[in-house]
């Protein structure tokens, strides 16, 4: 009898073991576990993501968060100095306060397993999954569709923090129509004049120069910006502690306001990513827009001192319906008919590519892309 006692004991706690188990998962997978409120020190940052209609009623807006506390280091200032060759000695005021505010955010600590929420435009709540390693926190979240405004390009949102914190750190989504031409843009070398091809000018240029506009660009940017269901999204391999100086930039030279995909937060040592690794962050972050507006054009932008060609390509490739041009800024006046332009864009039409210089007029490439775009065309897929 004490012994069958005994196995149905055993057998109740084995069964209380396994629903504890399934409890605790579920805690952990929730990203609740150990999470932690935002402190009074620490600042939230947002990156102008995308938003698109799901369903009659509903919009979802793609959130990007950034966490992170400020901390005084002047030695590793010094030190991040050092390693650009930048002479602070020898510099100018102005130069020094631009790298002052430029590096800023490189001499942070991102703050892991952080809890936020979000108040959305419709009024509504939600809870952002907990930051991860890096600080970063990124989630679709939805809305009533009925709380945008249908003429508004922009859907604001704002971090809900703990009681008695006054502080507002807001964030919006770029609304993206379901057809329409969508403009994906590189920003180095192709909109702004910064020297990849040289290290120490690429850095040099980043962090103590003033940011210099590719000429024309703005304005062929401009002059489409105004039509139908056109966006604009800019894709670079610039780490988020830039997001600042190029939201400024893009604004001062008169580009078109857009959506920006930039690296995750990264150590200044690691400022110029591995060329594999920048490669395949890119293709998928476009990749993921087009899959994202399956009946949308889109053109492709960038520039011949890194891999545009290749992952324009490639891309085109898979997405023949979609992309309805790839523009390729070649400073070096380098022909289309270079070995290299040819490879890159094997198998696609002669008039779907283009490689120009700043004096080339291919602003009429875009424009009939939009023409495109508005043109009543048979429902498109993604991928052939």
């Amino acid at each position: 009898m004490a012994r069958a006692e005994g196995r149905l004991q055993a057998a109740a706690a084995g069964r209380f073991r396994h629903v504890l188990a399934g409890v605790f998962a579920a805690w952990v997978g929730s990203g609740t576990l150990f999470a932690r409120e935002l402190a009074a020190d620490e600042q939230v940052l947002f990156v102008p993501g995308t938003a698109r209609s799901v369903g009659a009623d509903r919009i979802e807006l793609d959130v990007h968060a950034w966490i992170y506390e400020r901390e005084e280091r002047p030695r590793l200032a010094a030190a991040f100095a050092r390693y650009l060759g930048f002479d602070r000695a020898a510099a100018s005021a102005e130069d020094r306060e631009r790298f002052d505010r430029r590096t800023r955010l490189f001499l942070v600590d991102s703050e892991n397993r952080k809890r936020i929420a979000l108040r959305l435009a419709d009024g509504s709540r939600v809870e952002l999954p907990r930051t991860r390693r890096g600080g970063r926190s990124d989630a679709r979240v939805t809305m009533a569709a009925s709380a945008h405004a249908a003429d508004a390009q922009w859907i604001g949102f704002s971090a809900e923090l703990p009681p008695g914190d006054a502080r507002r750190f807001e964030g919006r989504a770029l609304y993206v129509p379901v057809e329409g031409l969508s403009v994906v843009s590189d920003i180095d070398d192709t909109i702004k004049d910064s020297g990849v091809a040289d290290r120490r000018t690429l850095l040099l240029n980043t962090f103590v120069r003033p940011f210099a506009a590719v000429p024309g660009m703005a304005a062929r940017y401009r002059a489409l910006a105004g039509a139908e269901g056109v966006r604009f999204h800019y894709v670079s391999s610039s780490p988020i502690q830039l997001l600042a100086p190029l939201l400024a930039f893009l604004e001062s030279a008169g580009f078109p306001e857009g959506s920006l995909h930039l690296r995750e937060a990264t150590a200044w040592r690691t400022l110029i990513p591995r060329d594999a690794t920048a490669q395949a962050r890119k293709r998928a972050a476009i990749v993921r827009l087009i899959a994202d507006f399956p009946h949308r054009d889109f053109a492709l932008v960038g520039d011949a001192s890194e891999a545009d060609p290749e992952i324009y390509g490639a891309i085109a490739r898979d997405h023949p319906a979609q992309v309805c041009a790839i523009l390729i800024r070649d400073a070096s006046g380098a022909g289309r008919d270079t070995p290299r332009y040819r490879a890159a864009f094997a198998g696609l039409p002669d008039q779907r590519w283009q490689v120009f210089t700043d004096e080339d007029d291919w602003g009429r490439v875009l424009e009939g892309c939009a023409r495109r775009a508005r043109a009543a065309d048979p429902p498109r897929t993604a991928t052939r």
